[in-house]
């Protein structure tokens, strides 16, 4: 009998079922919950042909894989001084993760729970495999010793504990009690006895399969394998391989009965029918639970979008620059996306009805920093507002199209850091940004008689910024707010300290530039964590004070992060060493518009492996072929993506990711590439 293939009891073979003597009941129990456990072949796969594996390194042990279903869950355990330490190497066994308290009492909770039952669902299987990394004699004696404390454990039909790893020669495998079983390795031959006391077949993918990448090569070999397993009556496991849906897709392809993962959430909502992203494609809509971080690339600045979970909108910047200056329309720049037949602040607009149809308004909105690249600029013949007397151009088009509720930058209402503006337009003396700057003021005034909120940047919070509509459900979720102007978050509770110098007024070198002057905030949801932060620049030019290097003080209180967007568009002043370092980021996202876009040394040290030495991805929103001339083949070997919309979908929760690449290049915006699933960092640090 094969998993979906139950009998369905009728009513007269429940009465003649509890008729039977308890023995005889036991037997026909065991023997229907087979067809979940050991049978192979499933026609549809569902979340109980799922595995945890290395379950203690997520961020809640046992409860996340528990709470999706998955029929398959995975500890390593030490003997440690008598004690048996969930862990997956010794220098881990410092953190006492007991097994009885991470997966032997959880076990009993949720039995007793469910009237004895391993889910609600009695039919329901759960398989514990217990990995053994110390001596198999003493540990696998400790561990049973340690089982007979569970009685309600041991004498279950619904659970079966399996051991594998360092586990005693075949021939010993029946000198141990029958509430244990065994994992057997596929390659391997054992007796007919020996065979008996093993529940599932295991072994590495890189036996099978180059780079551990199945191909159309190793597929017979795989199949006859697995074929032969199932002759057996056994469930078949490889370990060792890609976690991502291509390889998902090939495992249940080969009929293999457990699909290994460190993604539980991603293969959950795989299994469930979640399409995240299809390539080809438009972009599946955003559902409640998501996190989607949209890096919007219209050719003329940057805009990110971000829809929270609860559906909160927020827009952090808009920029668009002016397209009457020959740099914009020279080979530096880059061209506009996906065409000129829109400005830029339209495409952004367009973008943001095309992804989330939903959305007619803009809970948040956020300027970073005061640059046309970031918040649109003035210029001769750009399109005149009918609600104010100001011209549309980035987060003023933006305004005018989609109402703004909420509007936040770094200089509100007084706009006096480091000096007034008209100071400091006095000293920079440059026509059009004064008069970009004027109709940014005029825009704010106007927004805000007709009901926007406008409020300054503040930093150390985290509640300013908050979901509007659905908070209660998504309390793992907040935005922490680091910077604004010279003031820093020191990490801890809300308490900031201004790191730049005294300001002389009459001094214009002790004045902070604007790219310093950037907002800096961080996303969490669950363990995951988004970082961006403007233009803050981190290397500090000859004769430059130290204050100009933000980016070290910033870093500091964030610690390391998942997904990182590279200050300053990646340009040469940005992105230090200590940021890499202390940021590690899993996906470094650059919104590029320029051919400085990344700086050489940039692009060295964010793939230096010496700096950290975890995996890391990088993408690029446009870049440039000039860029691709100067830096070599460097560039090419060092993304994964080097051109459109980058979208960085969190699932439920906060434990895994995507990042889907959409086509810049036409308005439907398919999906060009998905990248993934990964893992949030801190579910790594969460057991520390």
């Amino acid at each position: 009998m094969k998993i979906g293939e139950m009998p369905i009891p009728t009513l007269s073979y429940y009465i003649k079922f509890f008729k039977l003597e308890p023995m005889k009941r036991a037997i026909i129990i065991l023997f229907f919950l087979s067809g979940y456990i050991l049978h192979a072949q499933p026609r549809s796969y569902t979340t109980v042909n799922a595995h945890s594996h290395n379950d203690y390194e997520q961020p809640a042990p046992f409860w996340t894989a528990y709470n999706e279903g998955f029929g398959s869950i995975e500890a390593d355990i030490f003997l440690c001084h008598d004690s048996l330490i969930v862990a997956h190497e010794s220098d881990e066994l410092q953190l006492h993760r007991s097994l009885e308290q991470y997966y032997l009492e959880p076990l009993v909770a949720c039995l007793k729970k469910n009237k004895g039952h391993a889910f609600s669902d009695p039919k329901k299987p759960l398989q514990l495999l217990i990995d053994i990394k110390t001596d198999s004699i003493a540990t696998l004696n400790k561990l049973v010793e340690t089982l007979r404390k569970y009685p309600s454990l041991i004498n279950n039909p619904t659970l079966t504990i399996v051991i594998t790893g360092n586990r005693p020669a075949p021939a010993k495998f029946n000198s141990y009690p029958s509430f244990i079983a065994f994992d057997g390795v596929l390659s391997q031959k054992y007796t007919r006895n020996e065979m008996k006391r093993i529940a599932m077949l295991s072994d590495n993918i890189a036996h099978y399969a180059h780079d551990k990448v199945i191909t159309d090569k190793e597929w017979p070999q795989l199949q006859s394998v697995i074929k032969n397993a199932h002759k057996l009556d056994k469930p078949v496991r490889f370990w060792g391989t890609t976690d991502d849906m291509a390889t998902w897709k090939k495992l249940m392809a080969l009929k293999v009965d457990y699909i290994n993962t460190d993604h539980i959430n991603a293969l959950a909502g795989f299994l469930h029918g979640d399409t995240i992203a299809v390539a080809g494609k438009p972009l599946p809509a955003w559902k409640p639970g998501y996190l989607d971080l949209h890096h919007i690339n219209t050719g003329r600045g940057n805009a990110a979008y971000y829809v929270f979970p609860d559906s909160t909108t927020m827009l952090f910047d808009a920029g668009e620059e002016d397209i009457t200056e020959p740099r914009t329309m020279s080979a530096r720049n880059s061209t506009i996306h996906p065409d000129a037949s829109k400005l830029p602040y339209e495409w952004i607009c367009y973008y943001i009805k095309k992804v989330t149809p939903f959305a007619d308004h803009l809970d948040y909105a956020a300027i970073s920093h005061f640059h046309v690249d970031h918040m649109g600029g003035w210029y001769v013949n750009a399109p005149l507002s009918r609600k104010g007397p100001y011209v549309l151009s980035g987060i003023t088009g933006v305004g005018e199209l989609i109402p703004i509720r909420h509007f936040l930058d770094r200089g509100y209402p007084s706009y006096d850091f480091p000096v007034s503006f008209g100071r400091l337009m006095s000293s920079i003396n440059e026509y059009k940004y004064d008069k970009s700057i004027q109709n940014y003021f005029t825009f704010i005034k106007t927004q805000e008689r007709a009901g926007m909120v406008a409020e300054r940047f503040k930093a150390g919070v985290k509640n300013q910024i908050t979901l509007r509509h659905r908070a209660a459900s998504f309390p793992q979720f907040y935005v922490q707010q680091v910077k604004s102007n010279g003031d820093i978050w020191t990490g801890r509770d809300s308490t900031t300290y201004q790191y730049f110098s005294p300001i002389d007024t009459v001094n214009a070198k002790t004045w902070p530039d604007e790219n310093s002057l950037s907002l800096v905030f961080t996303i969490h949801y669950g363990p995951f964590t988004y970082y961006t932060g403007g233009d803050c620049a981190g290397n500090v030019s000859y004769g430059e004070a130290p204050w100009h290097d933000v980016e070290t003080p910033v870093a500091k209180a964030i610690g390391e992060v998942d997904v990182a967007t590279m200050d300053h568009h990646g340009n040469r002043n940005a992105v230090n060493e200590f940021q890499v370092k202390t940021f590690q980021p899993t996906a470094w996202i650059e919104q590029v518009w320029s051919s400085d876009h990344p700086g050489h040394e940039v692009l060295i040290r964010s793939t230096s492996t010496y700096l950290y030495k975890g995996a890391r991805d990088i993408f690029a929103t446009n870049m440039l072929e000039a860029n691709k001339l100067v830096i070599g083949p460097m560039i090419d070997n060092s993304y994964k993506s080097q051109q459109g919309h980058i979208v960085v979908r969190v699932l439920p929760g906060g434990n895994d990711y995507y990042v889907i690449i959409l086509d810049d290049s036409t308005r439907e915006m398919p999906v060009k590439a998905i990248f993934g699933p990964y893992r949030s960092k801190a579910k790594l640090l969460a057991g520390k």
